[in-house]
C-alpha cells in the first residue's frame, strides 16, 4: 500500500505536474508554500472511519456555480464517496442546487441501496446531518462572501448553507477542495492568502480574498475535488476491507450525464473534462490512483 508520502504526492500532482493545466497545480503550490504540509491520508481516513461508523446518516454538499451553470468538479467526487458509503450500508443525502441535483439523481448509484440515499435542494435543507462532507462547494471569506478563483462575488449564485453549519455544527466535518475558496478549507487561508492570486485581496467591494474563513474537522487538497475524493475513497477501501474500483469507463458516463444538463467544465467551459484536464491526463490519473492501491 502506498506510503503517507506517495498518497500525498498523487494527491497534490507530483509525478503529472509539466501536464497539470494551471489550475490542477493549486494544491501542489498550496502544499509547497512555507513551511511544506505533508497530508497524512490514513490518519485522515481513520478519523473519517471512527466518524461514519457512529454516525445515523451522512451529509454530502457539492455545487460550484460557473457561466449561469455548475461545475463538473465536485458532482463526480460526490458520487465516488457517496456511492461508496452506500454500499458499506450507510444512508446519504446529497445536497446541491436543484439544476446540480437533477442530473445528480440520474447517476448510476447503486440501486440495491438506493432507498438510503436522498436528495435535498440546497434551498429545503433543514439540517445538515452530525457527519457532513462538503466538496467544490463555495466558501464564505471573512467577509462573508463566496468567490470563483478570478476574485469575483458568487455569493447570490448559490444557497447559504453556512448558516445552518454555525447553527449546529456537525460532530465530523470533512472538506475537499483544490484551489483554497472552498468551504471549510479555513486551516490553510494564511498560506492560501500568500500563494493563489486573490487570495487575500478579491476583485469586488468585500475586499477580503478568496481565501474562506470557516475550518472544518478535516480537510482534504488535491488536483481537483472529483480526484481527492477517489483517492480518498481508496484509502478507505482498506479500512472498511473491501475491493472497490473506479475505472474511465465510469467517469465518462458521469461526465455525459452532467454534460447533458449543461454541467460544463469550470475552466474552459467545455464538455467531457473536468477544470481544463485533458480526459487522456485524467484518464492516466485515475489508472495509476488504481494501481497504487490494488496491486
Amino acid at each position: 500500500m502506498p506510503s503517507i508520502k506517495d498518497s500525498h504526492n498523487e494527491l497534490i500532482g507530483t509525478r503529472h505536474l509539466a501536464q497539470l493545466p494551471e489550475g490542477g497545480k493549486r494544491a501542489y503550490q498550496i502544499m509547497h508554500a512555507n513551511p511544506p504540509l505533508i497530508q497524512d491520508l490514513k490518519t485522515v481516513a481513520k478519523r473519517f472511519e471512527k466518524a461514519v461508523n457512529s454516525a445515523d446518516s451522512v451529509t454530502i454538499a457539492t455545487g460550484f456555480p460557473v457561466r449561469g451553470t455548475f461545475e463538473t468538479d465536485g458532482p463526480i467526487g460526490a458520487f465516488i464517496l457517496g456511492n461508496f458509503l452506500l454500499q458499506q450500508g450507510f444512508s446519504v443525502n446529497i445536497t446541491s442546487e436543484s439544476e446540480l441535483l437533477e442530473a445528480m439523481t440520474q447517476f448510476p448509484w447503486d440501486r440495491s441501496v438506493f432507498s438510503c440515499i436522498s436528495f435535498t435542494p440546497t434551498s429545503h435543507l433543514k439540517n445538515i446531518s452530525e457527519f457532513f462532507i462538503s466538496i467544490e462547494r463555495p466558501g464564505q471569506n471573512s467577509q462573508k462572501i463566496c468567490h470563483n478563483m478570478r476574485g469575483d462575488d458568487i455569493s447570490s449564485m448559490i444557497y447559504n448553507i453556512e448558516d445552518r453549519l454555525e447553527e449546529k455544527p456537525p460532530k465530523y466535518w470533512l472538506a475537499i477542495g483544490d484551489g483554497g475558496n472552498e468551504l471549510g478549507l479555513g486551516t490553510l487561508k494564511e498560506r492560501i492568502q500568500e500563494v493563489i492570486p486573490f487570495g487575500k485581496k478579491c476583485n469586488c467591494p468585500c475586499d477580503g480574498g478568496i481565501a474562506v474563513e470557516r475550518r472544518s474537522s478535516d480537510y482534504v487538497l488535491g488536483m481537483t475535488s472529483n480526484l481527492t475524493a477517489l483517492m480518498l475513497t481508496l484509502e478507505l477501501a482498506i479500512r472498511f476491507h473491501v475491493k472497490w474500483v473506479y475505472t474511465w469507463e465510469t467517469e465518462k458516463e458521469l461526465l455525459r450525464i452532467l454534460n447533458s444538463h449543461n454541467i460544463i467544465d469550470g475552466v474552459t467551459g467545455q464538455l467531457n473534462s473536468v477544470d481544463g484536464f485533458k480526459p487522456s491526463l485524467t484518464k492516466e490519473i485515475i489508472r495509476h490512483m488504481q494501481t497504487l492501491y490494488n496491486d
